[in-house]
């Protein structure tokens, strides 16, 4: 029974729930730089928490993500341990390696080096990036021109699930902003014939593209936007409401 300061937050019983497999998930060996005993015998999600194991212990845990942030609860309930980790950075693995850095502490294990390993990792997915980022660049047509004058694309789109988003030129440049999230507001850069990058000025949103679609007319009709890689892998059409 959890009783912190002498109050009760759920029982035994509904531990056991929240605790035993809902969900079965598939095992994979870890891969390499992640040591193979990694490998659980258990993989499952329960009722709201992973669950798999550490060193032959039932390890229970939730990992948190949002703008700017990462968490993670994990336990091992057999060991009546618990740790909370709360990081400032959402692309983080450093929550993991403290984490099992905690338990074999505490569990006198072997100390691997978790912090060389998850940054090796940590390393790799950022070349990888960067060289999918050069894939991009160096397969666009850096000849092509917009089909319309800058102006033209300018105006009111909406999409079922975003809303309205306005589409404004300012200073030379075109300008996107989201009205149902303040926050995004992108500074699109050409790319290609009539794709943009939008530079989102939210840092956790990053780069994203934006295309325009026209009618028979020459005229714009869609917009199609990657609102954000982080988030929202999706990419959504809007539709193009007020001409000018």
């Amino acid at each position: 029974t959890m009783v912190p300061e002498g109050k009760q937050l759920f029982s035994r019983t509904v531990a056991d729930e929240m605790w035993s497999p809902q969900t079965i998930i598939p095992i994979t060996p870890p891969a390499p730089p992640l040591p193979a005993f990694l490998k659980p015998h258990l993989s499952a999600y329960g009722l709201g928490w992973s669950l798999t194991e550490y060193r032959g212990r039932l390890l229970v845990r939730h990992y948190g993500e949002t703008d700017g942030m990462s968490s993670v609860v994990a336990m091992l309930p057999e060991e009546k341990l618990g740790v909370v980790i709360l990081t400032n950075l959402h692309t983080t693995s450093l929550h993991t390696a403290l984490v099992y850095r905690i338990f074999d502490a505490y569990l006198r294990a072997r100390n691997e080096d978790w912090s060389s390993i998850y940054l090796q990792i940590r390393n790799k997915e950022e070349a990888d990036a960067r060289a999918e980022e050069k894939k991009h660049e160096d397969a666009r047509d850096i000849t092509s021109q917009p089909s319309l004058p800058l102006s033209r694309y300018a105006g009111t789109y909406e999409n079922e699930v975003y809303g309205t988003a306005a589409v404004a030129e300012e200073n030379g440049k075109l300008v996107v902003r989201l009205d149902a999230s303040p926050t995004y507001i992108g500074d699109l850069e050409h790319w290609q014939f009539d794709t943009f990058r939008s530079r989102w000025r939210d840092p956790v949103a990053g780069k994203t593209f934006v295309s325009f679609m026209l009618n028979s007319r020459g005229e714009v009709a869609e917009m199609k936007l990657k609102v954000d890689n982080f988030i929202d892998f999706e990419e959504y059409v809007f539709n193009r409401s007020e001409q000018k």
